[in-house]
């Protein structure tokens, strides 16, 4: 018996997520009292939710200047407002790719075209995330020392625990791309082999351009210490968002369940992380005292600031000229 060709096999795969997504958050709502939840959604002042959604805007800002700092300590020669206008237009595309890593895919294949190597692209989103990572322990210790305040020691415990398995990954995974960029004696026996030799030259070049970060520490710095910033930043505008709404909970959980969901998200188990981070935002904020239809008021809430960032990628994208809005859809690979 014939397997199934690979294009339906995606394609039911997809499906699969997509019904996960949707599943958990129809799941999520019909767990709720929609009254309730009403009434919690008109609490937020509308100056609050305007800001919110204006700094929502600015994060993704502040990720491409990141971006840009690593490009330029590598000597990749591109205008801000290019990379601005791809981080924006592929977070929309992204959003409705499986995993919310989708976004960094099509940002290393837009780059790659008619700018840098495509090693050299893919290098700096890895590298980019992996000083997200790194930046983990700042939250994670914040959420510790008011966790150890409010509720004893076993959580902060937990959270200090985390931070620092956090960082260890981080750190081991960029030590290992160093390694990787200045060893690649073994690589030379697999290239001879015409089923893997294409995938083994890649990564021994993504290796080659993540070593090459060695000698601009002062940009890895400056790049994490925006991605921390940004993670700060992210926690505080949710926990005035709950304030706002007349929930606020404890603030240390706040600290302790946004970065562990953006982590989570990132698995390529439904589309853009839907249903997936609304559901552990919601556990998160009960765990810090909200009642159910505050907490899942505040994760749409959050969705929402997500999905609108997005819809403004998109618009971006439609107002660029026909002929360079044909460029960029070559960038986006076929799903």
């Amino acid at each position: 018996m014939n397997a199934p060709p690979k294009p339906f096999k995606s394609t039911i795969k997809t499906l699969a997520k997509g019904g996960l997504s949707v599943g958990l958050i129809v799941l999520l709502l019909a767990w709720a009292d929609l009254s309730k939840m009403a009434d919690a959604l008109a609490r937020v002042p509308p100056w609050l939710l305007v800001f919110a959604l204006l700094w929502w805007g600015i994060d993704q800002l502040l990720g491409a200047w990141a971006w840009a700092v690593l490009l330029r300590s590598r000597k990749v020669r591109v205008s801000f407002a290019r990379i601005a206008s791809l981080y924006y237009t592929t977070g929309f595309f992204g959003f409705f790719l499986p995993s919310s890593m989708g976004p960094d895919l099509l940002r290393a294949v837009a780059l790659s075209r008619g700018t840098t190597s495509g090693a050299e692209a893919a290098g700096s989103i890895l590298m980019l995330r992996f000083l997200t990572l790194l930046a983990m322990p700042v939250p994670f210790g914040v959420g510790a020392l008011l966790a150890a305040r409010d509720d004893g020691a076993g959580i902060w415990i937990i959270a200090g625990a985390a931070g620092f398995l956090s960082f260890l990954a981080a750190a081991g995974l960029i030590y290992a791309a160093w390694r990787f960029g200045r060893d690649q004696r073994w690589a030379g026996r697999l290239d001879t082999r015409p089923l893997i030799g294409r995938a083994v030259r890649f990564l021994v070049e993504v290796g080659h351009s993540l070593a090459g970060y060695r000698s601009g520490r002062a940009s890895l710095v400056y790049a994490g210490g925006i991605m921390a910033f940004t993670q700060i930043a992210r926690i505080l505008l949710a926990y005035a968002l709950a304030v706002g709404m007349g929930a606020p909970g404890k603030l240390a959980y706040f600290f302790l369940t946004l970065p562990v969901v953006s982590f989570v998200i990132k698995l390529p188990i439904s589309i853009g992380g839907l249903g997936i981070g609304e559901g552990g935002l919601v556990v998160g904020f009960l765990r810090s005292g909200m009642a159910y239809e505050e907490a899942l008021a505040l994760a749409l809430i959050l969705s929402f600031l997500s999905l609108a960032v997005a819809l403004f990628g998109g618009g971006l994208y439609l107002l660029r000229p026909s002929r360079a809005r044909e460029g960029a859809a070559a960038d986006v690979p076929a799903r």
